[in-house]
C-alpha cells in the first residue's frame, strides 16, 4: 500500500500539466491508476489510524483482536473493494472531450 502512495505522489504531480494532450485511450488508464492509487492510499490511512486506536483503547486485548489472520482478510478486502470500485468506475466513466 506504500506503493500507492508513491504512486500517488509521482504520476499525478508529474502527468498532471500533459492530462490535457493525452489521446482519449490514454484518459482512461490513467484516470483508473490515479484513483486506484489515491484509493489505496486513503485505505492504508484508515487501517493504520484504527490499528494505533486499537492499540490504545484496548491495549490487553489488542493481539487477540489484531491476528495475522484478520489482517490478510483485511488486506484482501481492501483490495477487492478497490478492485471492485474501480471497475465500477471504468464502466461508467466518461471523459469529454474539450475542443
Amino acid at each position: 500500500m506504500t506503493l500507492a502512495d508513491l504512486l500517488t505522489c509521482t504520476i499525478y504531480i508529474i502527468t498532471r500539466s500533459y492530462v490535457s494532450i493525452f489521446p482519449q485511450f490514454l484518459c482512461y488508464p490513467y484516470y483508473v491508476l490515479i484513483v486506484t492509487s489515491q484509493l489505496c492510499s486513503c485505505l492504508n490511512l484508515l487501517w493504520i489510524n484504527l490499528d494505533k486506536f486499537l492499540f490504545i483503547k484496548f491495549p490487553l486485548h489488542y493481539y487477540t483482536l489484531v491476528s495475522k489472520r484478520r489482517v490478510i482478510w483485511v488486506m484482501i478486502g481492501s483490495w477487492a473493494l478497490i478492485f471492485g470500485f474501480v471497475i465500477f468506475l471504468y464502466w461508467f466513466m466518461e471523459i469529454k472531450v474539450i475542443t
